[in-house]
Parts: C-alpha cells; structure tokens; sequence
C-alpha cells in the first residue's frame, strides 16, 4: 500500500463493504466485485493534510459507476492498472506510467488488483497555485485542463514525477499519518505544485511567463 498499511482498515464482505462506502460517497451508483465475491478483499487508509485530502488502497478486482459531482479528482496507480470510460472515451491509467486527472464527473471503470492513491483535489488551491508558479497568462494555458478529463505522464522529459509522489507517500507513513506534522512540512503545497507541473507542457512554460514566479 503506498501509506498507511499499520493503519488501515480492511474489508472481506463485499456488501457490507458496499454499504458502508455508499453511505460515505454519495455519487456511487454501483460497485461490485469482478471474478469470486468470495476473493474480495479491500484495504485502505485515508489522511487530510490542509484540505488535501488523500485515500490509499489495495484490492481485488473490481467495477465502479459514478455519477456528476463537484470539485476534482487526481487517481494515482501504486501498482497495476485500471480503466475508466468518461463522456465515451476510454484511458487507461498504469503505475509509474499516467495518472488519471479529472473533475468529478459520470465515470465507469475497472480496477484490476490494483494499489492506488485518490485524492481530492480544490479547484480554487490548483488554480491559486499555478498563478503564483506561472502567472496569469500561463494559468489561463491550463485552466481548460481543468474542465476535462486528461492522462497525465508521470515521466516527461527530465520530470520524474512519480518519484516525487511517492517521496510524499513515505514521509505521511514515516510520519504516522500526523496531519498537523505533515501540514508544518508542507507536502500538501508540494503536491499541489507538483500537480501544475504536470498539467504545464515545458514549452509552454518558458514563453507564457510573465511575471516573476513567487514561493511560500
């Protein structure tokens, strides 16, 4: 599991699990095993760091169907890979390959034995964020991005994003899932910036600055 595994709770019974999950996400409309309901096995850890709010989990085989909602939604493969089909379009998002980054709307997919980390992620952070790391003519060459489901490369260029992430993860397990520790570290603002520099193509980066960058 990328964090959390001392800490986490584990489920074996698909419809209670069903039943607890549905009470707490309520834009589900259905979740099921794939394969033997008998094999179902679901592990997972949640922490909140100033707002970031991040879910890791390890499980069998399994189908998901979601309905609109608000906000955005960054799906991070551990280990595995997993499908999803938004607006008639189907990607695929594999470990240490692609994240999936979209706002929260009508989806379908499988995850297939998979090892992930959700996060929720606030528009108005990301958006405040890339206007301080790029300025306003750069923000407005991403804020489409915000608006449409994308498949993002963990490794472009010289970027190894995916190393980034998983630095991140260690330091929440090394530091027992502590929100104020981590929140005085600030890996919710790392993840953030490093979230924008994914979305940014490098090219476009280095014409559309217009202001000097600022860092807190």
């Amino acid at each position: 599991m990328p964090f959390g595994s001392k800490m986490a709770f584990v489920h074996n019974d698909i419809k209670k699990f069903t039943d607890v999950i549905s009470g707490s996400i309520n834009t589900l409309l259905d979740f099921a095993p794939v394969g033997d309901p008998k094999k179902f096995y679901y592990s997972a850890a949640q922490v909140s760091v100033n707002g970031l709010r991040l879910s890791a989990s390890v499980s069998s085989s399994t189908k998901y169907t979601v309905k609109d909602s608000t906000g955005l939604y960054l799906f991070f493969p551990f280990h595995g890979f997993a499908d999803a089909k938004v607006e008639g379009k189907v990607g695929v998002s594999a470990a240490n390959r692609h994240v999936f980054f979209s706002p929260e709307i009508a989806r379908s997919g499988i995850n297939l034995e998979i090892s992930m980390v959700q996060a929720s992620i606030c528009e108005n952070r990301l958006s405040r964020t890339a206007r301080c790391m790029v300025g306003d003519r750069g923000f407005r060459q991403l804020e489409s991005l915000f608006t449409h489901p994308s498949y993002l490369a963990m490794d472009q260029k010289d970027h190894k994003f995916d190393l980034v992430f998983k630095k991140l993860f260690e330091m929440i397990d090394e530091h027992n899932l502590d929100e104020n520790l981590l929140g005085m570290f600030g890996i919710d603002d790392v993840f953030y910036r490093t979230l924008v520099l994914m979305l940014m193509d490098e090219a476009s980066y280095s014409n559309e600055l217009d202001e000097e960058p600022s860092y807190s």
